[in-house]
């Protein structure tokens, strides 16, 4: 997989924008990993500082409650991405996340993003923009689910 990273990387809807000679800039940029099924990315409260691209398999987003219950949120699939508030904000992550089934990502810490914002920045912003038209979707389904509980 590794040696289609651009291919893969092309499939993503927040780097969508990007010419293929951004993506191989922002490539070697970028770690690639594998989970297993049921390997946990990331345990809601950790600290996160990178944005996590879902190349193939599906990862599960998860609420802990106080109960100790666990709430399914949503599932990212194959072409979508989570954490690209990290690139402009670091934060703790609010959910756990776990691998459905073999799968694997393409991550970009929030360090690596600043070198690429200072050597390349006409590929920093169009990150940027495909990060915003993401946020943007985000905030409209919420506000759309938001209206229909009224």
């Amino acid at each position: 997989m590794q040696d289609n990273f651009v291919d893969y990387l092309q499939q993503s809807a927040v780097l969508a924008n990007l010419e293929p000679y951004m993506l191989s800039i922002l490539a070697p940029k970028m770690q690639f990993r594998q989970l297993e099924p049921h390997e946990v990315l990331i345990e809601e409260g950790e600290y996160m500082d990178y944005l996590s691209l879902v190349l193939v398999g599906e990862l599960g987003v998860i609420k802990n409650k106080p109960t100790g219950e666990q709430i399914h949120i949503e599932t990212v699939s194959a072409g979508s991405c989570f954490g690209e508030i990290v690139l402009i904000d670091s934060s703790i992550s609010a959910f756990t996340v776990r691998a459905n089934e073999l799968t694997g990502i393409a991550t970009l810490s929030k360090k690596a993003f600043e070198t690429v914002l200072s050597d390349y920045p006409r590929v920093a912003i169009e990150v940027l923009r495909g990060v915003a038209l993401m946020l943007s979707l985000r905030l409209r389904q919420v506000s759309e689910q938001l209206s229909q509980q009224c």
